[in-house]
């Protein structure tokens, strides 16, 4: 014939020819089985109707190269036998924390380090830019062993079924579909404050409510409510979605309200919505975490919300579908449902039938990598209005707004390849943050504790330095003298790792049968020093004490270091993604109804988001994560609203005698402070990358 030719295909053929064309690829055995019982593979016709769903959802789709997800596990191995890939390969780790890409290009790289980690007896290995710390095994390093580059088991027969998720828009080109603003809602917004508050909103939370009310009647699709950490951003939320559920027409919503929050953050909203309002606010709650029960009695795990598999176990498997009961949802009459972001993307399709009124994304932060499973499951939603919450608005590029925005108010700034010109990385980045503040102030409100808080008790950064002992120091200039010469990005990013390590302390993993070798262990890193020293002085005052610390081999090394120099009677508690988010609350609890001088060791990922830890009146930050915001957020944990006491937080810095400004310490307390100092006048990123990183450690030093 020649040329080329159109062909229009029904949507749901689409789907089925979309999984037909990934099993021609699998072996002859796979494609028999595929032939002999097709429909254990294909989405049954009525497994995909776009009328069900939002106008950005097209269609069903695998899920994209190097996005295999694993099962999320709190304890050593996070890659079990049996998880799930994709063809393509590429791994998601899932830790508490969230999710880590690891593309397939990464996996000999993540092998030979785990590998590396489990030789040297460590527990755990340093991944990514923001050095996360990832639990490691020996049965974890014999798995990772077994996986090709591409992620599949070697001498693996057959194509497993792949992973299937909603197809959406993704607005990287095209926006003909987009809309950021409608009609007007109608009515009168006022001043915002619904009936049946508990407590007097803040002026600044009165300006919130205030703008958001307005945002509604004026027919946006959502709005950014990104103030810094403190201020009362779920207040705020719960207080607007009271305001705006009387407004919502029940006919046309099967949920008025729909709350999407970190796992760890759930009892929050429990305890925000049972403390701040009225019984009759809200009073029918549906709670909609499926591996959990409620938390309180009038919260209601709805039948309908727990899900049931319908067609089979190998229907189930190929569309991760569990069906909810539409009906049985509406005739709930519910007022909100309270869920976790791993719930709405491991049931994406269910979640994605339910139309909603306004639903409220908590650290939305987590959806900014718009690429990522939990980000395109939440982005497939059918919403009204949706409500961004979050004091981070951009960590690591400008683009991470934009993926903010393309939930809350799609086509507002433009497609990503529009955006990514108008607000490049190459320019000034004081001007084009300046410049997207001002576009963005029609939907975002960010306001600091400093401009909002004027009355807030005062917070001390305390900055103390002290050069390494001399075994500290040897280790330290032991491993610069031997990097390999003109070695490669990875060989300095390992360098980088272990400087960083040795920093804390040369010995992270230590045993204590004495108060004596506590003081031995104690002399030999610089920062532990200073920091017994500040620790001696807050328990002799009785202060409640956070220590954040990223390394999980030095966290039960520190908390048996605290019982027996503080003569405490039990290891010093640790909130770190290796204990459940469900026992993590019992933890905070314990420590807030102690008395007297009672620390607290946090890991920064854990620990450093949501919680409410005014408890506390002192910080140690043993180890500081590379983004001033995720510092920022670490620090607000107890300088926040409902704090009556001046907080200090102090900062330990090793340096090297007679060399002053060349160690990882003082190197990275420059970078953060230059960062910290932008985001905080302006919208720009606050994380450092790699390349930064490195770049700033061979300034006027030895690196």
């Amino acid at each position: 014939m020649g040329g080329r030719a159109n062909v229009i295909v029904d949507p749901d053929a689409a789907a089925n020819m979309n999984i037909i064309a990934l099993f021609s690829q699998a072996d002859p055995e796979t494609r028999a089985r595929f032939v002999e019982n097709p429909e254990a593979f294909l989405p049954y016709p009525d497994a995909f109707d776009e009328r069900d769903y939002a106008a950005r959802v097209i269609g069903i789709v695998a899920a994209p190269r190097g996005a295999a997800a694993t099962e999320r596990s709190t304890q050593q191995s996070w890659l079990p036998d049996d998880a799930p890939e994709l063809p393509g390969g590429g791994l998601v780790i899932q830790l508490a924390e969230g999710e880590i890409l690891v593309p397939d290009g990464e996996i000999p790289k993540l092998r030979k380090a785990v590998k590396e980690a489990v030789d040297r007896g460590e527990t755990t290995v340093q991944w990514g830019p923001e050095g996360t710390s990832i639990p490691v095994s020996a049965a974890l390093a014999e798995q990772l062993g077994k996986l090709t580059p591409n992620g599949h088991p070697t001498g693996e027969k057959g194509l497993k079924q792949p992973l299937l998720i909603l197809q959406i828009r993704e607005n990287n080109i095209d926006l003909s579909w987009a809309r950021h603003r409608g009609a007007a809602r109608g009515g009168e917004p006022g001043d915002g404050l619904p009936a049946g508050l508990r407590v007097e909103p803040k002026p600044h939370q009165r300006e919130a409510l205030a703008w958001l009310s307005q945002r509604w009647t004026e027919g946006w699709s959502g709005a950014l409510l990104c103030d810094d950490m403190g201020l009362g951003k779920t207040f705020q939320a719960l207080a607007f979605a009271a305001w705006v559920r009387p407004r919502i027409d029940p006919a046309t919503v099967h949920v008025p309200i729909l709350v999407v929050a970190p796992t760890s953050l759930l009892p929050a909203w429990v305890r925000e919505l049972e403390d701040r309002f009225e019984p009759n606010v809200l009073p029918r709650v549906g709670w909609g975490h499926l591996a959990a029960d409620p938390p309180r009695s009038r919260w209601r795990a709805i039948e309908p919300l727990r899900g049931y598999v319908e067609g089979g176990a190998a229907r189930a498997a190929v569309l991760t579908e569990n069906r909810f009961d539409i009906e049985a949802i509406r005739a709930a009459n519910l007022d909100v449902v309270v869920t976790n972001y791993e719930t709405i993307r491991r049931y994406q399709f269910s979640f994605g039938k339910l139309r909603v009124g306004v639903i409220i994304l908590d650290e939305a932060q987590g959806i900014k990598n718009d690429t990522s499973l939990q980000s395109r499951a939440a982005r497939a939603m059918n919403y009204d209005f949706g409500l961004i919450l979050t004091g981070t608005p951009i960590e690591n590029s400008w683009r991470d707004l934009w993926t903010l925005c393309d939930f809350a108010v799609p086509g507002y700034l433009g497609s990503a390849a529009e955006f990514m010109r108008s607000y490049p990385d190459t320019e000034d980045r004081a001007a084009v943050g300046q410049r997207l503040s001002t576009r963005v102030e029609d939907v975002l409100m960010r306001r600091t504790r400093a401009v909002a808080l004027p009355g807030l008790p005062s917070l001390t950064l305390d900055r103390e330095a002290e050069p390494m002992p001399p075994l500290q120091a040897e280790l330290y200039l032991h491993a610069v003298r031997n990097r390999k010469q003109g070695g490669s990005r990875q060989v300095m990013l390992g360098l980088l790792q272990r400087l960083a390590a040795i920093s804390l302390h040369p010995r992270q993993q230590a045993e204590f049968h004495s108060r004596a070798d506590v003081a031995d262990w104690v002399a030999e890193s610089a920062r532990t020093r200073i920091a017994w020293r500040w620790l001696d002085r807050y328990a002799a005052e009785g202060h409640a004490v956070l220590l954040f610390v990223r390394s999980r081999a030095a966290q039960p090394t520190l908390s048996r270091a605290l019982r027996r120099w503080f003569d405490l009677p039990e290891d010093v508690p640790v909130l770190s993604g290796e204990v459940d988010a469900e026992d993590r609350p019992e933890i905070v609890d314990r420590v807030r109804s102690g008395q007297g001088f009672r620390p607290l060791i946090i890991s920064p990922g854990v620990g450093g988001v949501g919680w409410n830890l005014q408890f506390a009146t002192r910080a140690l930050l043993l180890e500081r994560p590379y983004n001033p915001a995720v510092e920022a957020q670490m620090v607000a944990r107890i300088h926040r609203l409902g704090q009556e006491q001046d907080v200090r937080v102090g900062i330990p810095l090793a340096t090297l005698d007679g060399r002053p400004g060349v160690t990882f310490d003082e190197k990275l307390d420059g970078l953060l402070a230059a960062k910290s100092e932008l985001a905080t006048t302006v919208l720009a990123p606050s994380a450092s990358g790699d390349d930064e990183l490195l770049w700033t450690m061979g300034q006027g030093g030895d690196f």
